[in-house]
């Protein structure tokens, strides 16, 4: 696929900030190439903190869940870390994911979503059996990483 996502300075973006965020997760490209610029990305400090981290290749990917239209979330590994990607299409709602796809112990899960002001980072403890839930606007979404604790 080639898509061309971070096109944050035209102003036409018609998701929020954390569900473009969330498309260097859910979407892969041979070669993936984020349009934002570098000041739109300083604008959005978690936004530029999380694609630093975000690899070039992944070792691993999940389809966590989806619906067509409405709603998909992927887990992908790099190495012993996991990024999730959740993105939704209407309504404001509260995604519910089961981290299963989590190895055996404790992760820590720093996730961005959006604020009231912008981009937020939060950090949870979890295992494999627990499930992550996050609040998210109409056309919004969430992306995180969860590493070993």
């Amino acid at each position: 696929m080639d898509f061309t996502p971070m096109d944050f300075q035209t102003g036409k973006i018609p998701v929020s900030d954390a569900a473009e965020l969330v498309l260097s997760v859910v979407y892969e490209s041979g070669f993936q190439n984020f349009a934002g610029s570098l000041d739109e990305y300083r604008k959005r400090p978690e936004l530029e903190r999380f694609l630093a981290d975000v690899p070039t290749a992944w070792d691993e990917t999940r389809l966590v869940s989806g619906d067509p239209g409405k709603e998909t979330t992927i887990a992908r590994r790099d190495g012993d870390r996991w990024f999730l990607g959740s993105v939704t299409a209407g309504d404001a709602r509260t995604e519910e994911v089961p981290l299963t796809f989590l190895g055996d112990g404790r992760y820590t899960v720093d996730v961005v979503r959006d604020g009231p002001d912008g981009l937020v980072r939060e950090s949870h403890e979890a295992t494999a059996q627990d499930t992550l839930t996050v609040d998210i606007p109409a056309d919004g979404g969430f992306a995180a990483v969860a590493h070993k604790a």
